[in-house]
């Protein structure tokens, strides 16, 4: 596989068999995952299931708890302490929604809400995650009515209490819709939304250790077209990358810096990733500058693409692209990054129903090198080789191949060492060889990339070849031994 390319879907789950809109999903711990969304019903549910680091979904749910039984929207799930979760989401009539469910490290929920807290809203509030500012303190952004933005801040303890009402709100703009916040460096932060007359805008402000809101401390716009569904994420630095809906409903991806004190530059580079339409669009890194965009394309189609951003955010082309639901419905997607380059999208899909996918995507594939061969015998030799490194997901097989035509390939004779935990040098037996025969070898490593290949080394099967001469200068009990190689055999 190539940097960014997206292979064939891994597994899948439907989580839900009546409704699976605007899915979330954390991880709870080790494999565990849990999911936020709206069921049945359009009411709150939450669901937990396995995803293995090889992107292996579990055959069924583990648990499923209904936290709301009147409405949930567009929920964000994340962990607050130990086995407290918090889901923030907007609720029917107006609010912003959050509430405190307890899951276990096994994926067992319990048969109650914790606690819950409720805040005026427009009637789409669009919640950001919510982002940790300080011990027990947390912040949201949202929409409220005449879709003017506000942040607010709230206690949530690390048993789940909420604080009755808000620490503090901060309207930051007239017209603030699909707000994503962020935190920048101590106390500042950022949010990306679509700003008055659909503009996309980045702006930044100051929250205190105790929820305490100042105002805009500076804000520029990204795009003065259009801009829906931003998602920000930091790239090395100060150097932020943002995906989101823009002009014509294409999707494009930008990139700028926002340093400590909150100064926004302006535009690096631009990246138009998505040519048709481009909806309901989430972002995750995937590893080294690799980053995954999902989103909702038009013909009700579920999409990925891959590009890469470089510390001084510059981007690539599109690497790769992958549609992962052609039939009916890939809508409401968002992605976590499960292992190195193993990613899961859940989403609403055939039927309205809840599906999770698998995918890898090529981030940083194995290094391998071949050394000489060694010991070269008629009918055997010691292939040599150096894991360089182990790529990013686990080495399930490495060995080495040989043929008598260059660039052998597992498919020709080999020899598998079996997973490889670590970097290093590594040896293989190699058998079964015709003497007098020329050979290519090559060193080899798989994980769920692919398998990735050393360079071609040659030997010839044979042993060396020595005759014994006649003994020389022999006195009492001394000689010289005498001899000579006639054939150095297949190896130094």
């Amino acid at each position: 596989m190539a940097l960014g390319e997206i292979g064939s879907v891994l597994d899948t789950l439907e989580f839900d068999t009546a409704t699976g809109q605007s899915p979330h999903m954390v991880r709870v711990s080790g494999d565990v995952y849990a999911c936020a969304y709206g069921g049945f019903g359009s009411d709150g549910f939450v669901t937990t299931f396995t995803v293995d680091s090889s992107g292996t979904i579990g055959n069924s749910v583990i648990d499923t708890l209904e936290f709301d039984t009147s409405g949930c929207n567009n929920p964000k799930i994340r962990n607050i302490s130990g086995d407290v979760y918090a889901i923030v989401y907007d609720a029917t009539g107006s609010f912003t929604k959050i509430v405190t469910v307890d899951i276990d490290s096994s994926g067992n929920i319990a048969a109650a809400v914790i606690d819950s807290f409720s805040i005026a809203a427009g009637g789409n509030s669009w919640p950001s995650r919510l982002v940790p500012v300080s011990g027990d303190t947390y912040a949201v952004a949202h929409t409220i009515a005449a879709s003017d933005g506000e942040v607010f801040t709230i206690d949530i303890d690390s048993s789940g209490n909420i604080g009755a009402t808000a620490l503090d709100t901060f309207a930051y703009s007239g017209t603030g819709v699909t707000g994503d916040l962020i935190n920048i460096s101590g106390t500042t932060y950022a949010v990306a939304y679509r700003g008055p007359s659909g503009v996309g805008r980045v702006l930044t402000f100051s929250i205190a250790a105790d929820g305490t809101t100042t105002g805009g401390l500076d804000a520029s716009d990204f795009d003065d077209t259009n801009c829906t569904y931003p998602r920000i994420l930091n790239v090395s630095g100060d150097v932020y990358v943002i995906a989101y809906q823009g002009a014509l409903n294409d999707g494009f991806a930008k990139t700028l810096t926002i340093d400590s004190a909150g100064t926004i530059s302006a535009v690096i580079d631009t990246l138009e990733f998505e040519t048709t339409n481009c909806f309901y669009v989430d972002m995750v890194p995937v590893t080294g500058n690799t980053y995954a965009v999902v989103y909702w394309k038009s013909s009700s189609s579920g999409n990925l693409a891959t590009f890469t951003v470089s510390s001084a955010g510059a981007f690539s082309a599109v690497l790769g692209t992958s549609e992962f639901e052609s039939t009916t419905f890939g809508t409401w997607p968002s992605m976590t990054t499960i292992s190195g380059s193993v990613v899961c999208v859940v989403y609403q899909g055939v039927d309205i129903d809840g599906f999770a996918k698998t995918f890898f995507i090529d981030g940083l594939p194995i290094a391998i090198s071949t050394q000489n061969s060694t010991d070269v015998t008629g009918t055997t030799a010691t292939g040599n080789g150096n894991m360089e490194s182990l790529g990013n997901s686990p080495v399930t097989a490495h060995g080495h191949c040989w043929d008598t035509s260059t660039d052998p390939t597992t498919s020709d004779s080999s020899v598998d060492n079996g997973a490889a935990a670590s970097t290093g040098a590594f040896t293989s037996s190699i058998t079964g060889l015709s003497a007098g025969t020329l050979y290519f070898a090559r060193a080899f490593a798989t994980n769920t990339g692919g398998t990735s290949y050393g360079a071609n080394v040659s030997f010839i099967a044979s042993a060396p070849t020595v005759i014994t001469l006649t003994c020389e200068d022999v006195v009492g009990v001394t000689a010289t031994g005498r001899g000579d190689i006639l054939h150095l055999g297949g190896s130094s």
